[in-house]
């Protein structure tokens, strides 16, 4: 198994994994990020109090939209890697992608960085 394929396709798994739960955080809990005054999503705070979709915060949802087509580009990238004789086109790809996915958060940092080792050591490798 080439190991820059694997490394990539772990990094690119994560990546669309913390791009997702980045923006069900946004949506689920609201921009506030709070549960209300008895816990639950009422009263002062999540939904009601100050909801990002109708202030000025709701354009940062584009962060983990690009985090997740990032993330995609960067797993597809890898599943190139294990069927392309243009190891070094894909590996270019799934390194550019990988640092685009750092706006998103990079799949809790982990998964841009895997992207990164896994990109460089399938064109430094070349196998």
């Amino acid at each position: 198994m080439n190991v820059g394929y694997a490394i990539s396709l772990a990094g690119g798994v994560l990546i669309i994994i913390g791009s997702l739960l980045g923006m069900f955080g946004m949506f689920y809990f609201g921009w506030v990020g709070g549960w209300g005054m008895m816990g639950g999503n009422h009263m002062m705070g999540g939904w009601y109090a100050w909801p990002w979709w109708s202030s000025g915060m709701r354009i940062f949802i584009i962060f983990p939209i690009i985090g997740l087509i990032s993330g995609i580009l960067v797993t597809i990238g890898a599943v190139k890697l294990r069927s392309s004789a243009d190891v070094s086109t894909w590996g270019t790809i799934i390194i550019v992608f990988s640092v685009i996915s750092f706006i998103g958060g990079g799949g809790f940092f982990l998964g841009a960085i895997l992207g990164l080792i896994g990109g460089i050591l399938s064109i430094t490798l070349k196998s």
